[in-house]
């Protein structure tokens, strides 16, 4: 696995859209590069270490919220599980893959 998976989010006041991407270097060097051709602010609001099967999983699994391409409603399911990333990691750092994981946990299944 190589790389991370992020949700950088508009400003609130523009939509409260987030792009789930994949990036091989800094999410917050992608951040900056696809600030160049959106009019709203954009914020990085988690990643988490991760592969781009990781990206086109959350993308099928949020397909419900999916508004356009890669950019989804931040509501529901993904605004929950964003908020349980943030509140697992350190500013500036990602969220522990654990987290990540333990989120698309069956209830059934055992923790390890």
């Amino acid at each position: 696995m190589s790389g991370y998976v992020y949700f950088i989010a508009t400003s609130f006041e523009a939509g409260d859209f987030v792009k789930i991407g994949h990036t091989g270097g800094s999410p917050f060097k992608r951040r900056d590069c696809l600030q160049t051709g959106c009019p709203a602010p954009l914020d990085v609001m988690a990643y988490i270490p991760g592969s781009v099967a990781d990206e086109k999983f959350l993308h099928v699994f949020f397909e419900d919220q999916r508004a356009h391409g890669e950019w989804f409603s931040f509501d529901g399911a993904l605004s929950e599980l964003i908020w349980s990333l943030i509140a697992q990691s350190e500013p500036k750092s990602p969220a522990p893959r654990s987290a990540f994981e333990a989120a698309f946990r069956s209830p059934s299944e055992p923790v390890q």
